[in-house]
């Protein structure tokens, strides 16, 4: 019995270590594209007015990643979790996820929304 919760452990750890060894290769991947993004326009502060020209297309982009992940999650992967989970699960999930994308969104805007009050 002992030797099996090890086994578990240890599976666990490994399955968590991805999660880790992943957020960590995205949080990289990230600064490396906002390094370079400065690097290639000369200062922060170019940067960042280039990130305000291309709002409107980066808007477009996360919307058609969200399209695309609706797509995927409604026709291969719900379908496996209603066969796992009570359907209470499953929408307490969607939800979640709709409010995630909800918050992301507003702090994509958050400058936008504010900047006429500074001013």
């Amino acid at each position: 019995m002992m030797q099996r919760k090890i086994i578990v452990g240890l599976r666990s750890l490994a399955v968590g270590s991805k999660w880790v060894i992943g957020s960590v290769a995205i949080l990289l991947t990230g600064c490396g594209i906002a390094w370079l993004g400065i690097k290639v326009t000369g200062s922060q502060a170019a940067f960042t007015a280039w990130l305000d020209t291309a709002r409107p297309w980066l808007q477009l982009w996360r919307l058609v990643l969200y399209a695309l992940m609706a797509g995927l999650w409604f026709s291969r992967v719900r379908g496996r979790f209603l066969l796992q989970l009570p359907i209470r699960q499953v929408r307490r999930l969607e939800l979640l996820t709709l409010m995630l994308f909800v918050l992301i969104e507003l702090g994509a805007h958050h400058h936008q929304l504010f900047q006429g009050a500074a001013s």
